[in-house]
Order: C-alpha cells, then sequence, then structure tokens
C-alpha cells in the first residue's frame, strides 16, 4: 500500500488518524511486479545493510515523498522479515529504507538496528526544508496491552537515517489485558509548528 495526500507540508492538517479503523489495522503489502522493482533497485544498491536483507525480503509498504537531489519519489519499508511486536529484543538485520524514482533506485538508508518497524504510514516536511520525512510505526505488545508509536525519520546524507521525532501513544489498546484499567486511546496526528502533534480521543473497548 502506497501511502499519499502527506508529502507535503500541511501545518495544524490531520495527517494521520488512528481513530480511523481501516488506517490502523491496514497490513502493508505489494504486488509482484512491485517486488520485481524494489528486489532489481536493491541489487543496484549492494550495500552490505542491504545484502544482509536477504532475498525473502519483506515490503512493510511505502509512501509518495520528496528527497533531496531526486525530487518526488515513492519510499519504501525493507525488511529481512516481517517484525513480531511481542519480541522485545531482536536479532535481525537492520531495515532499509528504499527511495525509488522511475523504478530506479535513488537511495537507501539504514536504519538503526535497534529499531524495528511495522509499516509506513506515510512521508511528510516536518521541517520545511523541501525534503519528507518518513513516518514509520513502530508495535509493542505485552500482556495484552499494545502500544503503537510514530516516528519521523529523516533522510541524511551517506544513506543514513536519523529519527527526527517519536510520538508515543498514538494507539494504547489495553481492553485485553487480564490486569489494571481497560481502555483505548487514539490520536489524530497534525503538523504543528513544525513538529508532529498528536490528540489523543478515549474510545470505548465495546
Amino acid at each position: 500500500m502506497i501511502f499519499s495526500a502527506t508529502t507535503s507540508r500541511a501545518e495544524e492538517q490531520v495527517i494521520l488518524d488512528y481513530q480511523d479503523p481501516q488506517f490502523r489495522m491496514a497490513m502493508p503489502g505489494s504486488n509482484a511486479a512491485e517486488r520485481r522493482h524494489i528486489a532489481m533497485a536493491l541489487r543496484s544498491v549492494a550495500t552490505e545493510e542491504v545484502k544482509a536483507l536477504g532475498n525473502d525480503f519483506v515490503i512493510l509498504g511505502g509512501a509518495e515523498g520528496k528527497l533531496f537531489g531526486a525530487g518526488e519519489v515513492d519510499f519504501h519499508l525493507i525488511s529481512s522479515e516481517e517484525p513480531v511486536a511481542i519480541e522485545p529484543f531482536v536479532d535481525r538485520p537492520g531495515q532499509v529504507i528504499l527511495a525509488l524514482k522511475n523504478e530506479q533506485a535513488a537511495g537507501s538508508f539504514h536504519l538503526p538496528e535497534e529499531l524495528q518497524f511495522t509499516r509506513v504510514v506515510g512521508a511528510v516536511d516536518i521541517d520545511g526544508d523541501g525534503a519528507s520525512e518518513v513516518l514509520l510505526e513502530a508495535n509493542t505488545m505485552n500482556m495484552g496491552e499494545l502500544h503503537t508509536a510514530v516516528y519521523a525519520i529523516r533522510l541524511e546524507g551517506e544513506m543514513k537515517a536519523s529519527v527526527a521525532q517519536m510520538l508515543s501513544g498514538a494507539f494504547v489498546d489495553t481492553c485485553d489485558t487480564p490486569h489494571g484499567e481497560r481502555s483505548r486511546i487514539a490520536m489524530s496526528i497534525s503538523l504543528e509548528g513544525g513538529e508532529l502533534k498528536g490528540t489523543p480521543h478515549e474510545e470505548s473497548c465495546g
């Protein structure tokens, strides 16, 4: 799934809405043609981090955005395997953000190995510099509690990526917890004053 409509600076406009069940439950995917293009682009990059992903890599969604020096591109999150929310520690290669322009690699960016993301949820120019930050979702689950965070990833030179902002509690569901308070909180996330702002909304466990 390619997320769009989040590629330009959109002050005080909701860009992600975790109140929408279709959005928060959407599964990343790709068709055969897209996978072929991504596989060819990865082979052309051939860094050690990309090679570590292996031939059975998974594509965890994509978003339209802008990259310095390349203009409009499609960003894709590539992982060696599907991340598992219940894993407290991971032992797998770091993930990669691949930028494609006209089905060719415009850049690959290595994410910190200690972070494992679930999917791409958008791309937006947060700081107004003309390039998009890629918005990635991370999930953790423990004892019936699901916690979702959104990370804004800044793409830098020399194929590096860094965390520009992390917004915790984008979605918190404790409705299945065997202990403590049962609740569900979903955020609407907007861009205000050069940073992501989350407004929490309480939902019933229903």
